[in-house]
């Protein structure tokens, strides 16, 4: 059976050897870990009480109490190590998952990829079969149909090779996070098998020196709980949704909230919004330490994020949180909140926002009352659809950005839920169009343009880079009875690759196919 390595080879893209074997290396390597963890457990419960109690029966008193106690602890201990033999386990057993749905989506990849190359290389065949005929007796429509076919398919292989590509990282990423979880952990293990040598070294005292045993199990004991301490929430299934959610190790997820805790921002069992804050900010590239800086800098506290369980919260297939707008007086603070939610800091963007708070003053208004939508997005700006036909003008192509809001093209009967639908499909439904996150991403730099510029300024400025004026030529009867030639301007569409405004955003990222 041909590799995948060696099949993204004959159709030119590379794909690292290590992706084909990875998930049942992982499912072996789960397996071992959890069958690890299970007997050390099992070996735990069985040392701590036949060394306390053989112990117990030889002493008395002050050394009875010791050897029991740090029984206990050895007991501890080795739970402790067999729990986090487990883990391992478990976080082995969800890469080799999440490593494999990855693999299929690879296959369906590359498969799309070989079709789109095989016909490709037909259709070169075929138009060297058709140019070794002479002009004069070659089929001209044959001949350009397939110059045209050939160029749509070789079109179609390079978005087949992107997507390859695209999956091959994803792979990569998947295994990176992975590697840095386990060495967190293996270094979990490493403390803790220190410290069953100690408590073994603790049981060896106690015969000979009682009170230095009962320090040594206190030490030993107190110390594995704080080193091992968990919160609340920790207790729940919201860590594990968020960790997975947002592809940050819980651990880290957990010391943040503490550093946020010992500056007294969060409560000591946080609610649910204010855990994926700690997680997306953290996934967005913050360490723990650096939380309570962000904090303070957007004035989170233990409140902040209250005001989100009374919205519809909605989310994109890489789970990004959207926020549906209700009342358009708290639409600012709801996009702010939005933005933050999701790891950003709103107050690096509050004045852009002032510059156009003629969006929130005006048409945030003019949107929600004339029977449209918005919603808060992650990017720290708001898309709506539906309107009245006024509403409708704003819209042009797939859609259109006024100041803070992107306005998508249509009318339908439920505004709210066709907001709900492109979102949780991850586009607009619009061909040609690129994902919705990168689509919010080059909207949202238009806004920067606006605030820029303001809003008769960026008016003309676009209108200016959108448009040429051709001078156009026609026969008129006048004056009679000769007639004559006039000329006269006609303002026309320019090619919107050639827009400055748009090349800033990102052409690939607003949908526009300029190959």
């Amino acid at each position: 059976m041909t590799s995948l390595r060696e099949r993204g080879r004959a159709v030119g893209v590379d794909i690292p050897a290590w992706i084909e074997s990875a998930e049942s290396d992982a499912d072996d390597s789960a397996q071992g870990f959890e069958e690890e963890g299970e007997n050390l457990d099992t070996v735990g419960r069985e040392a701590g009480t036949t060394m306390g109690a053989l112990f117990e029966d030889e002493l008395m008193g002050l050394g009875g109490i010791a050897a029991v106690a740090v029984g206990a602890g050895v007991e501890y201990v080795f739970t402790q190590v067999g729990d986090e033999f487990e883990e391992v386990g478990s976080r082995t057993r969800r890469y080799a998952d999440d490593i494999g749905d990855t693999t299929s989506e690879l296959e369906t990849a590359l498969s799309e990829l070989e079709s789109a190359h095989q016909g490709y290389e037909d259709l070169q065949t075929k138009i060297d079969e058709l140019a070794g005929i002479p002009e004069d007796e070659r089929d001209e429509d044959e001949w350009l149909a397939a110059i045209d076919a050939a160029r749509w398919t070789g079109r179609a292989v390079g978005h087949a090779k992107s997507r390859v590509a695209e999956v091959v990282d994803e792979a990569e990423t998947y295994d990176r996070f992975h590697g840095e979880n386990i060495s967190a952990i293996e270094s979990d293990i490493a403390d803790s098998v220190d410290r069953l040598g100690r408590a073994f070294g603790a049981l060896e005292k106690v015969g000979a020196d009682p009170n230095a045993a009962l320090r040594e199990f206190t030490v030993l004991y107190f110390g594995a709980l704080l080193d091992g301490r968990t919160m609340p929430v920790d207790e729940t299934e919201d860590l594990d949704e968020i960790a997975d959610r947002t592809g940050v190790d819980p651990v880290d997820i957990l010391q943040g909230i503490e550093e946020l805790q010992e500056a007294g921002l969060a409560e000591e069992d946080p609610d649910y919004f204010y855990i994926e804050w700690v997680a997306w900010t953290l996934a967005n590239g913050l360490t723990p330490s650096e939380l309570v800086d962000r904090a303070r800098q957007e004035g989170v506290d233990a409140d902040t994020f209250d005001v989100v369980d009374g919205l519809t919260v909605v989310r994109d297939p890489q789970a990004r949180p959207y926020l549906v707008i209700e009342d358009a007086g708290d639409a600012r603070e709801i996009v702010r909140l939005n933005e933050l939610l999701f790891g950003g800091a709103p107050s690096e963007n509050d004045d852009r926002r002032d510059e156009n708070s003629w969006s929130f003053d005006e048409d945030v208004y003019l949107v929600l009352h004339t029977g449209g939508a918005l919603i808060a997005t992650p990017e720290g700006i708001l898309m709506g659809i539906g309107g009245n036909p006024i509403v409708d003008w704003f819209s042009a192509k797939g859609g259109t950005t006024w100041g803070e809001i992107f306005m998508l093209n249509g009318d339908p009967d439920d505004p709210v839920q066709e907001l709900i639908d492109i979102i949780e499909s991850g586009s607009t439904h619009s061909d040609g169009d690129p994902t919705l996150d990168r689509l919010l991403h080059h909207e949202r730099i238009h806004s920067e343009q606006w605030a820029r510029y303001g809003y008769l300024d960026f008016i003309a400025r676009y209108l200016d880079a959108s448009t040429d004026v051709e001078l156009h030529t026609r026969w008129v009867p006048w004056p009679i009875p000769f007639g004559s030639w006039v000329s006269y301007p006609v303002i026309v569409e320019r090619d919107p690759c050639l827009n400055e405004y748009e090349q800033e955003a990102g052409l690939d990222d607003g949908g526009y196919d300029c190959d």
